[in-house]
């Protein structure tokens, strides 16, 4: 299994609040779903992510513009 696999987000994955897709985060500590939308970032324990909107962490304005950026930039990829 390659690690895009591993990382893969399936599309039935949405987020809970706008039902928008998800963008995979992965740090030096942790593993995020982020909605760029809803500038929310859902923390993934064990494999499991924790969909709740009240346990979701806000993104700075800074980190949301980028994770928005991001998201343009993989959508006009796709779409080639």
């Amino acid at each position: 299994m390659s690690t895009k696999d591993r990382f893969s987000i399936p599309d039935f994955l949405v987020c809970p609040v706008c039902k928008g897709p998800l963008l995979a985060s992965r740090g030096e500590n942790r593993f995020e779903l982020v909605c760029p939308s809803c500038a929310a970032a859902y923390e993934v324990r064990g494999g499991t992510p924790n969909m709740k909107p009240d346990a979701a962490r806000p993104l700075a304005p800074e980190e949301a513009r980028r994770w928005r950026e991001k998201r343009r930039e993989l959508t006009e990829t796709l779409d080639r």
